[in-house]
């Protein structure tokens, strides 16, 4: 290629770069407070810095700006991975990139003293490159959620790919190499350039992604879930418990859980201790139920409603009974001392053709036994199920 040809390209790189860089960085706007989002963002502007640098450079490989395209690169993506490790909550210890970018400004400062040809401070800085980006596809494809799962496997595999572009740096190219091959590299040279291009876009995208995505994931919990406890709130517990009804004909447990005297526990203790009791007994629930299929949720105030796909009514019971004896058996540690709490549990089952209010309905009832019981305890709804069901067929036949 002819310098102007070089000129020309260096000018598109540069100038698509800190477009790449200015439209990424305008997310700050919106989202001022993603501590990764202002690392990729400076990032992404050192990139475009380094690649600005090209325009200035005779030859590359032994321009005295070359340790500098190092360095600004070197950096960019050492904030990219500490961007990533923000993004994935994983500790990222300073002294690992550190010591990569270390390396490479050790042998790029022995290759300018003594070699002086740049060769080897190429290579070092492509084996750098692989290494930094092949990190960050690891981090991400390592530490996956389950929700966020696109968004991870398409910017892993947009790392993976920026790794192996730099992977042909590797091998150098003989000073004493034939024109043609000159020539042939040169062509390669274009292509890369090109790809490297695209895959600058493909990255913005991909670091877009997962923000976007990770924020439909906050925003749709934040809709379903209750944000005291993390449980279900009622409309989205309500909805579940429609969809599994409506699955077809199978038994269906409903366990209604009042916490016992809780207004005497905020009056007592105040209100965060009664948050904090919120809080434990929803943990102690979730640990009752384990993986067994269930909805679990908020209905309102100091009550829970745990339903039970598939359940019969001995297990449901038996659920019931360890609901009691979690709380029965906990020591809650709040800011005035150890505080303790029991709960009443109303159970109801049906084995087919129930409706949802019917259940919540018979749970209640079952509530207000135990709580007429003398509460710490749990009742079922068995005969009154009996009697809903006779009076529905006497309404029926009258």
């Amino acid at each position: 290629m002819s310098v102007d040809d070089i000129n020309l390209l260096a000018i598109i790189s540069a100038v698509v770069c800190v477009g790449i860089a200015g439209g990424f960085s305008l997310m700050l706007l919106v989202l001022p407070r993603q501590p990764a989002l202002w690392a990729w963002s400076i990032s992404l502007w050192l990139g475009a810095a380094a690649v600005s640098m090209i325009y200035f450079m005779d030859d590359v490989s032994g321009s005295s700006l070359l340790p500098w395209f190092g360095l600004l690169t070197l950096l960019g993506a050492v904030l990219l991975l500490k961007g990533t490790a923000l993004y994935t909550d994983k500790p990222l210890p300073a002294w690992k990139p550190l010591l990569v970018m270390g390396g490479f400004l050790l042998v790029t400062g022995l290759d300018l003293v003594w070699i002086q040809t740049g060769v080897v401070s190429m290579m070092v800085f492509s084996m750098a490159t692989v290494v930094l980006n092949g990190w960050v596809a690891l981090m991400l494809l390592r530490n996956t959620p389950p929700e966020l799962r696109l968004s991870h496997r398409v910017a892993g595999t947009v790392f993976i790919l920026l790794a192996l572009t730099a992977v042909p740096g590797l091998i150098p190219m003989p000073e004493d190499a034939p024109a043609a091959e000159v020539e042939q590299s040169d062509r390669v040279q274009l292509v890369m350039t090109c790809f490297n291009l695209v895959l600058a876009m493909a990255q913005c995208f991909a670091l877009m992604l997962l923000l976007v995505e990770r924020m439909l994931v906050q925003l749709h919990e934040r809709a379903t879930r209750d944000g005291l406890t993390g449980l279900l709130n009622r409309a989205s517990l309500i909805n579940s418990g429609l969809e599994a009804l409506a699955g077809g004909d199978k038994p269906f447990a409903v366990l209604i859980v009042d916490l016992d005297h809780f207004k005497q526990v905020n009056d007592t203790w105040g209100h965060l201790s009664g948050d904090a009791v919120l809080r434990h007994f929803a943990a102690a629930a979730r640990q009752v139920v384990g993986t067994r299929p269930h909805m679990l949720g908020r209905y309102g105030g100091e009550e829970f409603v745990l339903m039970l796909p598939g359940a019969q009514a001995d297990e449901a019971m038996q659920v019931a009974a360890q609901l009691v004896g979690a709380a029965r058996d906990a020591n809650v540690q709040v800011s005035a001392g150890i505080l303790k709490y029991t709960v009443s549990v109303g159970v109801s089952h049906a084995a087919s053709g129930a409706t949802l209010e019917q259940l919540l309905a018979w749970a209640d009832a079952a509530l207000y036994r135990a709580k007429a019981a003398g509460r710490n305890r749990a009742c079922g709804a068995d005969a009154l199920t009996e009697q809903e069901h006779a009076g529905s067929e006497a309404i029926a036949s009258a």
